[in-house]
């Protein structure tokens, strides 16, 4: 299960100036990819496991640029590494939160996207703001009183984050976050449940050790399950694809587990590595028999994003010269602070639901008599779950520490 939740919050403040647009032209999800990977690599370098959701951080500040004007508008989108016009940008998201949240009522996989606004009471927004806001978005609006009692507003908030989050992200606002200058907040949440193809028979779970990045060793539980699996190897990492089940009319969602070959050769493999030679080697990738042995993890990751979206272009939009008008009409509006939590689990789940799919493979399996690649993930890793659809990533994160 993994739960996700983005916050951007506006405060008061002044001016904007603009620059030529950049005609840079390339696919959405190619542009968000671009996004996920410069994003990931520029928080990454903390040492604890690390996961996040770039398409609910991109979705979110996609919802702040309708807003903006000139080069506030341009430099969000430059940073997301998204050219097309604004009004396509908006509708994309839209269709696409659509064709998630389609997946509600299934067994197999359920994915759920939130959006809301949260708005200092008695502020006058544009009705083209609103539009986009419900139409494109689907947030739901709530009047707030941050100038009266900033308490009330962020327990009103934190509120909505559990209940969106069924409970897994608690307390997001902290003291401080929100003060008498907030003018809008703008929550997202994605909550994702999903089944495994080809679950992993708890009854095969073995102890082993896992060995930390930062030279522990440790005991973790790992799951073992022999599959034939999209598998590649390299001379210094190799790369599988765990598919979940998919539901009828719904998404085709993969988890890919990248491992270095070296157990300390993590950072070293994401500093050589692009995102783009990850995704030539997904579609490279052979059906091989394989011994999965993965190791059960679980954790919470709550990170400021403002010093890595400045990092990677977007500084004006948190500045006095941000230009917000396409939100009230005014220039009084930036961006203040831009924060992130995710939780993701990783276990057996769905094993009795898919036994009949597992038995399935397993009998071809039978005829084949070629000895199973060994796929150990006993140190460092990073994971992706995108949709094989359209190629977006998800949610991208590493297992440094167990």
């Amino acid at each position: 299960m993994v739960k996700f939740l983005m916050i951007l919050m506006m405060g008061v403040y002044g001016l904007s100036n603009a620059d030529e647009p950049n005609e840079k032209k390339v696919s959405l999800p190619d542009g968000l990819n671009n996004f996920a990977w410069e994003l990931f690599k520029e928080i990454g370098t903390e040492e604890k496991n690390t996961v996040i959701s770039p398409y609910s951080i991109a979705s979110s500040l996609s919802f702040a640029a309708s807003g903006a004007k000139g080069q506030t508008q341009q430099q969000i989108n430059k940073t997301l590494h998204l050219y097309q016009d604004q009004n396509t940008i908006n509708k994309t998201f839209g269709q696409w939160q659509n064709s998630l949240n389609t997946t509600l009522s299934q067994q197999d996989l359920q994915f759920v996207i939130a959006n809301a606004l949260w708005m200092q009471k008695d502020t006058n927004i544009l009705p083209s703001f609103m539009k986009i806001a419900k139409e494109n978005y689907k947030a739901i609006v709530r009047d707030v009183d941050f100038v009266g009692s900033s308490l009330i507003a962020t327990q009103a908030m934190n509120k909505w984050v559990k209940e969106a989050t069924q409970g897994k992200i608690q307390d997001l606002l902290q003291s401080g976050d929100v003060d008498a200058s907030t003018r809008m907040v703008l929550l997202n949440a994605i909550s994702m449940k999903a089944l495994w193809q080809y679950p992993f028979n708890t009854e095969k779970n073995q102890a082993g050790s896992f060995f930390n990045e930062n030279g522990q060793t440790v005991s973790a539980t790992f799951m073992n399950e022999t599959e034939t699996l999209p598998f590649i190897q390299t001379d210094n990492w190799s790369l599988l694809q765990l598919p979940y089940r998919k539901p009828v009319n719904g998404p085709e969602l993969v988890m890919t587990i990248v491992l270095p070959k070296d157990e300390n050769g993590f950072y070293d493999m994401i500093q050589s590595l692009s995102l783009q030679q990850i995704q030539q080697k997904m579609y490279d990738v052979q059906m091989e028999r394989v011994l999965v042995q993965i190791p059960k993890f679980k954790f919470t990751y709550r990170v400021g994003l403002k010093s890595a979206l400045e990092a990677l272009g977007m500084q004006e939009p948190f500045t006095t010269n941000a230009d917000f008008s396409g939100i009230n009409g005014l220039t009084n509006l930036s961006i203040s602070k831009v924060l992130h939590e995710a939780f993701i689990s990783v276990d057996e789940s769905g094993t009795e639901a898919a036994a009949a799919t597992s038995v399935n493979i397993s009998l071809k399996s039978v005829l084949e008599e070629k000895k199973p690649i060994v796929f150990r993930a006993d140190h460092p890793f990073l994971f992706l779950i995108y949709d094989k659809s359209n190629g977006l990533v998800l949610f991208i994160g590493k297992v440094v520490n167990l």
